[in-house]
């Protein structure tokens, strides 16, 4: 089975050690029998103060592994005084 989601895709993940991951993208293919997620879109990550920016993105659902594919761009945001 596939899923595709159109337009604004935005997830979040809550690792029980972490703050939460909020993935954002323009769409997402689904592939459920390989328990696949990906795009070729632009993609926007981000976790507590730190924001990552790549272009495409495989995730691996069966054990929550995250490929950024090509341009990835880190960084931190310091909170304001």
């Amino acid at each position: 089975d596939f899923i595709r989601l159109d337009s604004d895709v935005h997830f979040v993940a809550r690792p029980a050690s972490a703050a939460p991951t909020h993935v954002y993208t323009d769409d997402l293919d689904i592939e459920l029998a390989d328990d696949l997620a990906e795009t070729d879109k632009p993609v926007r990550i981000e976790q507590g103060r730190f924001v990552t920016r790549a272009r495409g993105m495989r995730v691996t659902l069966a054990d929550h592994r995250m490929r950024l594919l090509a341009d990835v761009r880190s960084r931190y945001e310091p909170t304001r005084p």
